[in-house]
């Protein structure tokens, strides 16, 4: 509104020149305010696109924390076992090596040929 006013105070001052630079700013004033309109309706459509954008994101990692969850909780309640296994495995070889010292030798026998005979 504000342009239309200054547009017709313009034109009132002026010749047949200054008359038709002054509706031609007017007209361009009045596109500008078009643009603008339509402008700010977009920015409003995009920006409500980009919250749904944003709550799927939310929802997508909801669901994958949902469906690892389970499996940090057994790795939590079995770390220690499987962090002793290689200790445990030591533990009974030696033994058994204790117990059965010619079946050790025999079996480390056996297990040097035919790893000498496969890497040859």
């Amino acid at each position: 509104m504000e342009n239309s006013t200054l547009g017709n105070a313009l034109a009132a001052k002026g010749g047949p020149v200054n008359g038709r630079v002054d509706a031609a700013a007017v007209s361009a004033h009045g596109a500008v305010d078009k643009v603008a309109a339509v402008a700010g309706s977009a920015v409003r459509t995009v920006s409500s696109a980009i919250d749904g954008a944003a709550a799927s994101g939310h929802q997508a990692v909801n669901k994958i924390e949902d469906t690892v969850k389970p499996a940090e909780q057994w790795l939590n309640e079995k770390s220690d076992a499987l962090l002793a296994a290689p200790k445990n495995a030591a533990s009974d070889a030696r033994q058994f090596i204790v117990e059965h010292p010619w079946q050790s030798v025999g079996v480390a026998l056996v297990a040097g040929m035919l790893f000498g005979r496969i890497t040859r």
